[in-house]
C-alpha cells in the first residue's frame, strides 16, 4: 500500500503507479507526498518537479521540509523529476551552490526522532519516478530491506546460506524466508511441497502459496 497526500490528486503519479497494479490510498499526510507501508518499515517520498526543487532551495523551504521527513521517518527519499541543466541555467543558480545544498540533503540528520536519511534521486520523468515508487514498494511489502554479507567474503554456515537462498527467491523476503526453512528444513522439501502444504503456513497466504507452487513446477 502507498498513501498518498490529498494535495497530489492532479499528479499523474498515482495514475501511474494504479496501472502498475501498486494499490493507493488518499489521505492527508502531515510529512511528505508519499508513505510507503511494509511490515517492519514505512518509507517517505517527497515528489518535486526540477522547477520546484531549485525554488526550494533559493526561498530556503528545503531544509524544513528534510527535516520534518528525517525526524518523522527512518528511511525518506526526495525525488527529482526533470533535467537538471536546464534548471540550474533557467534560475541562474551556480553548480557549486547546487552540490553544496545536495551533499547537505545526503548528509544532514535531524536532531531528534529517528535521526532518519534521506536519499536524493534525480530521475527525468514522473513515469521513472512511479517505477522506482513501485519498487521499493515491493521491497518494503515483502520486507527485502536488509542487507546481507558477499557470500565470497564471509564464510556462512550451511543453515544460513539455505536461509539465504529461500530468503531470495521471489516474493518470498526475509520473514517469509523464516517460516519457510521452519517448516520444510531443506530446500529440496520446500521445492516439492504441494500447494496445500505451502497454505498450512501462518504468514504465506494463498496468494504467495500459489505462486511458488507455480514457479517450482512451471516448465
Amino acid at each position: 500500500m502507498i498513501f498518498v497526500d490529498t494535495h497530489e490528486t492532479r499528479s499523474r503519479l498515482p495514475v501511474a503507479l494504479n496501472k502498475m497494479g501498486v494499490k493507493t490510498e488518499f489521505i492527508p499526510l502531515e510529512v511528505g507526498d508519499y508513505v510507503v507501508t511494509g511490515p517492519s518499515m514505512d518509507v517517505c517520498a517527497e515528489l518535486k518537479s526540477v522547477s520546484d526543487y531549485l525554488l526550494s532551495i533559493q526561498n530556503n523551504r528545503l531544509n524544513q521540509e528534510l527535516l520534518n521527513m528525517s525526524t518523522a521517518y527512518k528511511k525518506s527519499l526526495l525525488i527529482v523529476h526533470g533535467y537538471i541543466s536546464q534548471g540550474l541555467e533557467h534560475r541562474k543558480i551556480k553548480r557549486s551552490t547546487y552540490f553544496h545544498y545536495l551533499a547537505g540533503c545526503i548528509i544532514h540528520e535531524s536532531d531528534e526522532g529517528f535521526h532518519g536519511s534521506v536519499s536524493v534521486i534525480n530521475v527525468d520523468t514522473v513515469y521513472d519516478a512511479a517505477c522506482l515508487l513501485k519498487t521499493i514498494h515491493d521491497k518494503v511489502y515483502n520486507d527485502d530491506i536488509k542487507r546481507r554479507p558477499d557470500a565470497k567474503r564471509y564464510k556462512i554456515k550451511d543453515n544460513d546460506m539455505k536461509l539465504f537462498t529461500i530468503q531470495s527467491l521471489p516474493n518470498v523476503g526475509e520473514k517469509r524466508g523464516e517460516l519457510l526453512k521452519n517448516k520444510f528444513k531443506t530446500i529440496k522439501n520446500l521445492v516439492n511441497a504441494s500447494e496445500e502444504e505451502l497454505l498450512e503456513i501462518d504468514g504465506i497466504g494463498k496468494k504467495i502459496s500459489g505462486f511458488l507452487y507455480k514457479y517450482f513446477n512451471e516448465e
